[in-house]
């Protein structure tokens, strides 16, 4: 058996996914929608894709620069920024055991 994760620790594992879909690139935020990584790992994605708990449309005319999920990544510019899909990784509701199954980001 494991030792149970901290609440620190589940803060810092990726929690949302903004992705490209043509581009094929995805950022991964933590729990406290921090920026970790500009080009989350592709078994990150996968796993965002296919096991993810919600999506929506990424709508940049609701982004608050300084709000939530900042910073935004470099590669989210132009026509790119109408065609992202937010990825909810964890609902909260998931055990330590499932949470360790997410990838790194």
């Amino acid at each position: 058996m494991t030792q149970p994760l901290t609440t620190d620790e589940m803060l810092k594992m990726p929690n949302t996914l903004l992705y490209d879909p043509v581009g094929e690139v995805g950022a991964a935020y933590d729990g406290l929608h921090r920026l970790i990584t500009e080009k989350a790992s592709h078994a990150l994605v996968h796993y965002a894709l296919n096991e993810g708990y919600q999506d929506a449309p990424w709508d940049p005319a609701k982004h608050d620069p300084n709000g939530d999920w900042n910073p935004l990544p470099s590669w989210l510019q132009g026509e790119v920024l109408h065609r992202c899909v937010l990825y909810w990784i964890k609902s909260g509701d998931e055990s330590d055991e499932d949470l360790l199954r997410i990838p790194a980001a």
